[in-house]
């Protein structure tokens, strides 16, 4: 089983939550929100380490090459429908562009280093 770890961002720092690494993702769940204040926004981690092996968190930008001329930001996301991780073009607007997830998504994060989270770095995603 991966470990189930969390960041939270608040508006400033991001703040590691290591300490409440649990095996049950309902309880680990509960405990956060009974101890983290409500202005904090959470991030889940991903089981991946990046190219610098860095742990990489839901929220985290990643610069893709689409084709030999043109990269497009992609932000780390949690998928219900597929219930999984993939990386998700930004801003949406540019196109159809599909989310990549499964092998190709554990591929570019642990050959990559992100740019940045959509929390540290709002301007990226706003372009």
């Amino acid at each position: 089983m991966r470990e189930i770890k969390f960041r939270a961002w608040d508006g400033k720092d991001m703040l590691n939550i290591d300490h409440w690494t649990l095996s049950m993702i309902n309880w680990t769940l509960s405990m956060i929100n009974q101890h983290i204040p409500e202005n904090h926004i959470i991030m889940q981690y991903t089981g991946l380490k990046d190219k610098d092996k860095s742990e990489s968190y839901a929220g985290d930008l990643y610069q893709i090459n689409i084709n030999p001329e043109e990269k497009v930001l992609h932000q780390i996301v949690w998928l219900n429908r597929m219930a999984c991780f993939a990386l998700w073009p930004v801003p949406e607007d540019r196109g159809y562009l599909p989310p990549i997830y499964g092998r190709e998504f554990a591929d570019i994060i642990e050959n990559n280093t992100p740019i940045g989270t959509i929390h540290t770095h709002p301007e990226l995603i706003k372009k």
